[in-house]
């Protein structure tokens, strides 16, 4: 090599995975070098930081996330710096240190730790879109793009609940679960909650004027139990349940609706009066109950026998249920009824439901036919009241002679009056009177008011 002269060597090397990365040559003659100080130089290659991707799994919804990415990052030759982390999205702001993505949410970078946090938007459940990010380390090297992935477990979905067919004033329990859909992971029952007014998760929820929402802490339904005297359908609530690990579902509602089932009865009985003879007086009651689960409204008794007295009261405005009233009525025993042995008929007890459809019933017998009262258990609607009158049927025979009593001679004659009474209670048809001796008959007077009959 001439003074003065330079001369170029080449060398290519393979970066080994660890290691050492400086390089010396040096370089020797023939001739001594008075100056062996710059026979030697050395060269350290700057080599970037290596950026894994990470994901994190299992992470809770509607919950923001928080990871390290440096954790599993490396520098072969330095140390990293987590002040250099930013986001590789060109839509990123704040330097890369902000990304916004419309539907999902907002990742977030701590610009002295370089935490990354995922912050979802309200509602937003699902797995967001991974991003990527590079780091630099003290040397100012910058690495490879890495990708951050999150998966969320997927909340429960909750489904609204509709409770139908029930019967006014009951509590109805609601399996508000049975119809939701599970997640990644099973449903808690001691996770659901009612959401009052104020949007705030609670296990019971108390309604002025209607009644009480409660949840049952083991199985998870839903109760509601009415106010007294609440007839009407109560509002819809809100409810959500969790999975176990806590991820709540959606807001779903529970719906009560009951059916009003309206029913009257009325209980016909009977006092006789007397003897129960023609012109004694048979007091009749109607005991009227509303046997529904609504109030009745205009409630009245009709009875179709005729000479019947009029019902006291005329109307009961309203009747709540269970409640009773009690009407009255009067009749006057007549012949023919004591010729029939009796007296028989139903009354009719009608009421208006909340809806203004009537309601009716035939009347029970509340006396048996010889007046002694009929246990409840025993009171059949349908059945009439039946009032026994007593018969005692009797007819009387007096003959009497009215000339020719004294006789002198064959062919004298003889006449005779033959009395015939009903001294009975009933009346007697086509009596028939006969004598042997007599030659003719003729009626002379008497009850001659119909041909064949003998009051």
């Amino acid at each position: 090599l001439a003074s003065g002269a330079q001369a170029t060597l080449t060398i290519t090397a393979t970066v080994r995975p660890t290691g050492v990365y400086a390089n010396t040559a040096s370089i020797t003659g023939n001739q001594t070098d008075p100056n062996t100080a710059n026979n030697t130089s050395t060269a350290t290659p700057l080599v970037a930081p290596v950026a894994e991707d990470d994901l994190v799994a299992g992470l809770p919804t509607n919950t923001a996330a928080t990871l390290d990415p440096l954790a599993n990052d490396s520098d072969p030759d330095g140390n990293l710096d987590a002040t250099t982390v930013v986001f590789t999205s060109a839509d990123a702001t704040d330097g890369g240190k902000t990304l916004a993505v419309p539907g999902e949410g907002i990742w977030e970078i701590d610009p002295a730790t370089g935490i990354v946090t995922f912050t979802p938007e309200t509602g937003f459940t699902a797995d967001p879109t991974p991003v990527s990010y590079t780091v630099a380390d003290n040397d100012g090297n910058v690495s490879n793009a890495a990708t951050i992935t999150l998966a969320f477990t997927l909340p429960p979905v909750a489904v609204d609940d509709t409770s139908t067919g029930n019967a006014i004033g009951a509590t109805v329990v609601v399996d508000v679960m049975g119809n939701d859909t599970v997640g990644d992971l099973p449903l808690d029952p001691a996770s659901v909650r009612l959401i009052d007014a104020n949007g705030v998760a609670v296990s019971m929820l108390v309604v002025d004027g209607t009644g009480i929402w409660s949840v049952d802490p083991l199985t998870g339904t839903i109760s509601f139990t009415p106010e007294a005297g609440f007839t009407a359908d109560p509002a819809p609530v809100s409810y959500t349940v969790a999975d176990t690990q806590g991820n709540v579902s959606n807001l779903a509602s529970v719906t009560v609706l009951y059916t009003a089932a309206p029913s009257i009865a009325v209980v016909k009985s009977a006092v006789v009066g007397g003897a129960g003879a023609v012109g004694d007086v048979i007091t009749y009651t109607f005991d009227v109950t509303n046997t529904g689960d609504v109030p009745l409204t205009n409630v009245t008794v009709v009875d179709e026998l005729p000479g019947l007295s009029a019902i006291a009261p005329a109307g009961v405005a309203s009747l709540a249920p269970g409640a009773s009233a009690a009407f009255s009525a009067s009749y006057v025993v007549t012949q023919a009824d004591v010729d029939a042995g009796g007296v028989t008929n139903l009354a009719t007890a009608t009421g208006d439901d909340p809806a203004g459809v009537p309601v009716s019933a035939q009347s029970a017998a509340g006396t048996d036919a010889a007046g002694a009262p009929v246990p409840p258990g025993a009171q059949t609607p349908g059945t009439p009241t039946v009032v026994t009158l007593a018969q005692d049927p009797s007819i009387a025979v007096v003959k009497t002679i009215t000339a020719g009593a004294s006789y002198a001679a064959v062919g004298d004659v003889i006449s005779y009056e033959i009395t015939l009474a009903n001294d009975g209670n009933v009346t007697v048809y086509t009596p028939v009177l006969g004598d042997p001796q007599a030659t003719s008959l003729t009626f002379v007077g008497g009850d001659a008011g119909t041909i064949g009959v003998l009051d």
